[in-house]
């Protein structure tokens, strides 16, 4: 069971990469991508030059904080794409997701019957770790460099202990 988990939710991963990575490629059709190379250009260089303490800690921040700016459509397409894939579609299909389906598992309450939605679509945030996205997408959107760049840095240490809860449940739990 532990491996149909594994294998379904990695399947899972990778068609909401593709699903999101499709999307963004018809979305930006006609925008300027040379902003976001110009960004990484200037964070690499940025970078570069941190290391040849030619700039400081804070550059690279200020650097990496613009980078992500320029790219921050990306994620809100990527956070509405997991949250229809990991909240919408499991109460559409009964308790399944695509990975689930191939592997035949599905996700059911302690008693074996459906989840009540509300409980499914909360299930489906956590499980897909988006709300972490989405208050990097926020803080990147109203905080200042060394906010938003302190607050990555938290829900990076979340996400890691998200995922080890998760395994746990996925080992010990039906």
């Amino acid at each position: 069971m532990i491996r149909k988990r594994i294998i379904a939710y990695g399947i899972d991963l990778i068609l909401v990469t593709i699903i999101t990575s499709f999307i963004f490629t018809i979305f930006t059709v006609g925008t300027n991508p040379e902003e976001y190379i110009e960004s990484y250009e200037s964070y690499m260089n940025t970078t570069n030059n941190y290391l040849n303490d030619e700039a400081t800690e804070d550059d690279v921040i200020k650097a990496e904080y613009n980078m992500m700016k320029s790219s921050n459509s990306l994620m809100i397409v990527k956070i509405g794409t997991t949250i229809f894939y990991f909240a919408i579609i499991p109460f559409l299909m009964n308790g399944q997701t695509i990975g689930k389906k191939i592997t035949k598992i599905k996700v059911v309450s302690n008693n074996d019957k459906p989840l009540h939605p509300g409980l499914m679509f909360l299930r489906g945030l956590i499980v897909s770790l988006v709300l972490i996205d989405i208050i990097n997408t926020v803080s990147l959107m109203y905080a200042s460099p060394s906010t938003w760049y302190n607050i990555t840095y938290f829900t990076s240490a979340l996400t890691y202990t998200t995922y080890l809860v998760l395994m746990e449940f996925a080992i010990f739990r039906k």
